[in-house]
Protein backbone atom coordinates (compact mmCIF):
# COMPACT_ATOMS: atom_id res chain seq x y z
CA UNK A 1 0.00 0.00 0.00
CA UNK A 2 2.13 2.92 -1.17
CA UNK A 3 -0.45 4.94 -2.72
CA UNK A 4 -0.56 8.63 -1.85
CA UNK A 5 -3.90 8.94 -0.83
CA UNK A 6 -3.20 5.98 2.23
CA UNK A 7 -0.39 8.16 3.09
CA UNK A 8 -1.58 11.69 3.86
CA UNK A 9 -0.49 13.95 6.71
CA UNK A 10 -1.39 17.85 7.76
CA UNK A 11 0.38 19.64 10.34
CA UNK A 12 -1.85 20.67 13.50
CA UNK A 13 -1.88 24.55 15.38
CA UNK A 14 0.22 23.05 17.90
CA UNK A 15 3.15 21.58 15.26
CA UNK A 16 2.06 18.30 16.01
CA UNK A 17 1.48 15.50 12.19
CA UNK A 18 -1.52 14.07 11.95
CA UNK A 19 -1.82 10.58 9.48
CA UNK A 20 -4.70 10.17 7.56
CA UNK A 21 -5.89 8.03 4.72
CA UNK A 22 -8.92 8.19 2.88
CA UNK A 23 -10.42 5.19 0.72
CA UNK A 24 -13.74 5.50 -1.83
CA UNK A 25 -14.71 8.14 -3.84
CA UNK A 26 -12.18 11.19 -3.78
CA UNK A 27 -14.87 13.71 -4.50
CA UNK A 28 -17.69 11.19 -2.95
CA UNK A 29 -19.61 12.55 0.00
CA UNK A 30 -17.04 12.98 3.17
CA UNK A 31 -17.29 10.36 5.79
CA UNK A 32 -14.67 10.01 9.05
CA UNK A 33 -14.43 6.69 10.90
CA UNK A 34 -12.20 6.53 13.84
CA UNK A 35 -10.49 3.85 14.84
CA UNK A 36 -10.32 2.13 18.24
CA UNK A 37 -7.71 0.61 19.86
CA UNK A 38 -3.92 0.10 18.88
CA UNK A 39 -5.53 0.16 15.43
CA UNK A 40 -4.13 2.80 12.13
CA UNK A 41 -5.52 4.74 9.21
CA UNK A 42 -5.15 1.35 7.34
CA UNK A 43 -8.57 -0.36 9.20
CA UNK A 44 -10.12 1.96 6.42
CA UNK A 45 -9.07 -0.85 4.02
CA UNK A 46 -11.33 -3.10 5.04
CA UNK A 47 -14.57 -0.67 4.16
CA UNK A 48 -12.87 0.68 0.74
CA UNK A 49 -15.28 -1.29 -1.66
CA UNK A 50 -18.05 -0.53 0.49
CA UNK A 51 -17.03 3.20 0.30
CA UNK A 52 -16.50 3.23 -3.70
CA UNK A 53 -19.91 1.18 -3.93
CA UNK A 54 -21.69 4.04 -1.74
CA UNK A 55 -19.72 6.57 -3.64
CA UNK A 56 -18.39 8.15 -0.53
CA UNK A 57 -15.24 9.32 0.77
CA UNK A 58 -14.08 7.22 3.63
CA UNK A 59 -11.13 9.47 5.87
CA UNK A 60 -9.70 7.40 8.83
CA UNK A 61 -7.11 9.15 10.99
CA UNK A 62 -4.03 7.98 12.58
CA UNK A 63 -4.61 7.99 16.36
CA UNK A 64 -1.81 10.17 18.33
CA UNK A 65 0.99 8.36 18.54
CA UNK A 66 0.11 5.80 15.83
CA UNK A 67 0.82 5.40 12.18
CA UNK A 68 1.72 8.78 11.06
CA UNK A 69 0.45 10.81 13.42
CA UNK A 70 2.86 12.36 16.17
CA UNK A 71 2.29 11.64 19.57
CA UNK A 72 0.68 13.93 21.67
CA UNK A 73 1.68 14.00 25.44
CA UNK A 74 -1.14 16.17 27.38
CA UNK A 75 -4.03 17.80 26.47
CA UNK A 76 -4.56 20.95 27.01
CA UNK A 77 -8.39 22.47 26.74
Amino acid sequence: MKEPRYNQTLKLRDGRQLGFASFGEPEGKPVFYFTGGNSSRLEGKWFEKAAQEKKTRLIVPDRPGFGLSDFQSACSF
